[in-house]
């Protein structure tokens, strides 16, 4: 007995742990999934062939057009010396991030030779992330390569500048935090066009160039196109973005921002251009600077179709003509303005009409008696409903025949006919006669009392009851007698043959099992 006793806990035990083991082999997967850290670089400059590495985190494949595909997926390089992941030359390469990848190195990404070929970096999801982190032995920056797209996906680098002949921007984020180095934070040769995304740059105010278009070689296209819906945001620099001498086989050469927001803090000079014009066509645009906001060297400055605010001591300098006007840059009053359609932030600068934020009304629901009010600034707009009748809070209202509730504008809401039940006041005894009244479930409106007979005084010794309808009336019956409209059972009634039926076969499964059990505890003595 006692070694059965025994057996029957082992088997629970081990009957426990296998819930325990089942249920972890069902969490997901993705719960314990941890990419292993690299600590040497990850040179892909002569693989040809299709090569991953699952536990890292990374794959190489080529993409059937000459060009290679390197998939970073929760990445983690930390390379001890050398280069963190290194390009091969003259080919294009996507770089596809899922997840959060790290890499760090002398360079974070280098393919400093691909002058033939293109990489370009696309975010499978829009949290997607590269962060690139050089050390103070870089000599090429954190990222350097000759020709870079950000397609989408968010590049966050640190440490030295990055040098990228030429840079391409469309979508996604670009985040530049330079804490040390002597290049740019965005050393550029050819030209630099941003025309979607956000590129944001931190860099040394006492010598730090946030753009530094440096057209070194003898032919090409050079200078900085900002367009499209891109956001550019350089904080305090030395230099917000510079355009240098250009070779002379190098054509264009000019700044130029046509669209987009663009907002620059510098100490010394915030739009720079050695030769070429500084064009201001569109978009908003913001320059503060501690010296100059607009230096053309040579060229023209034309602020035609741009909104430009400047706050600097000297403004404009220019070597050629100033076309066009700006203005101080806009204060934003802290209140809201609106109409009947919309609101925006009105500048507070004497004159200036601009506004800021601008939308119409939203949120907020309109009633009989009020319009909606904006949940942004609280100003009504619209038109009130009419049907948006809503009950006033003081309960229901009643008659003898109907209960409503009131809505603030006096119209009547909810209404309907009482609905009757029957509630005694006071029980009758042998010699004293009761009260009882009829109260309606929904509203509690009450009819007059009724008396109910003592029990011994009716005639024939027999009490009354009364039942009430549907609609409200009521039959009084004798004890011992049905309210009418009800029949009497019959002779051989089964109406409850069912109950009957699984009554029995809840006894008969009882007694079987009863008796299977007396039979194993005889055989198991």
């Amino acid at each position: 007995m006692k070694g059965r006793k025994q057996m029957m806990k082992k088997r629970k035990w081990l009957v426990s742990l296998l819930a325990v083991v089942l249920t972890v082999t069902m969490l997901p997967i993705a719960a314990f999934a941890q990419t292993a850290e690299r600590t040497t670089g990850l040179d892909l400059s002569n693989k040809t062939e299709a090569e991953a590495n699952e536990a890292e985190g990374w794959s190489w494949s080529p993409d059937g057009e000459g060009g290679y595909t390197l998939v970073l997926e929760n990445v983690n390089i930390s390379a001890q010396s050398g280069d963190a992941i290194t390009l091969p030359n003259n080919v294009d390469v996507d770089i596809i991030l899922k997840g959060n990848n790290r890499i760090s190195g002398e360079t974070a990404l280098f393919g400093v030779e691909t002058a033939g070929g293109l990489v370009t970096i696309k975010g499978e999801t829009s949290d997607a992330s590269l962060t690139a982190v050089s050390n103070e032995n870089s000599m090429w920056g954190t990222i350097s390569i000759s020709n870079l797209l950000i397609e989408s996906g968010n590049v966050y680098t640190e440490g030295d500048g990055n040098v990228i002949d030429t840079f391409s921007m469309t979508g996604g984020s670009f985040t530049i935090n330079q804490t040390f180095g002597s290049w740019a934070a965005l050393h550029t040769v050819n030209r630099v066009s941003i025309t979607g995304g956000r590129l944001e740059i931190t860099t040394d105010e006492t010598n730090g160039y946030a753009v530094y278009n440096y057209p070194s070689q003898d032919e090409g296209e050079s200078g900085v196109y900002i367009g499209g819906n891109a956001e550019v945001v350089i904080n305090k620099s030395n230099v917000g973005i510079a355009v240098l001498e250009k070779g002379s086989g190098i054509s264009d050469g000019k700044i130029e921002i046509a669209g987009g927001t663009v907002k620059i803090n510098s100490a010394n000079i915030g739009l720079y251009t050695a030769v070429e014009d500084i064009i201001l066509s569109g978009g908003n645009i913001e320059i503060i600077s501690d010296n100059i906001a607009l230096k053309a060297v040579k060229g023209n400055v034309d602020f035609t179709g741009a909104d430009t605010g400047i706050k600097a001591p000297t403004p404009v300098s220019a070597g050629g003509e100033v076309v066009g006007t700006y203005h101080d840059i806009h204060q934003w009053a802290s209140e809201w303005s609106y109409d009947d359609n919309g609101h925006w932030k009105a500048c507070t600068n004497p004159g200036c009409d601009a506004v800021n934020e601008y939308s119409a009304h939203q949120g907020g629901t309109a009633t009989c008696t009020q319009k909606a009010v904006c949940e942004i600034c609280g100003q009504e707009y619209g038109e009130v409903d009419e049907t948006a009748h809503t009950p006033d809070g003081t309960g229901w209202h009643f008659d003898e025949n109907s209960h409503w509730n009131t809505c603030e504008c006096g119209a009547k809401l909810n209404e309907g006919a009482h609905t009757f039940e029957w509630v005694t006041d006071k029980e009758a005894t042998a010699t004293e006669a009761g009260l009882k009244h009829e109260e309606c479930t929904v509203c509690g409106y009450e009819k007059d009392a009724v008396e109910i007979p003592a029990a011994g005084t009716a005639d024939d010794g027999k009490d009354e009851q009364t039942s009430t309808s549907a609609d409200g009336s009521s039959d009084t019956v004798e004890d011992g007698q049905k309210p009418s409209g009800e029949d009497t059972p019959q002779t051989g009634d089964n109406s409850n043959s069912a109950l009957w039926i699984a009554l029995m076969l809840t006894a008969g499964t009882a007694l079987t099992a009863a008796a299977i059990f007396s039979r194993k505890k005889k055989y198991s003595r």
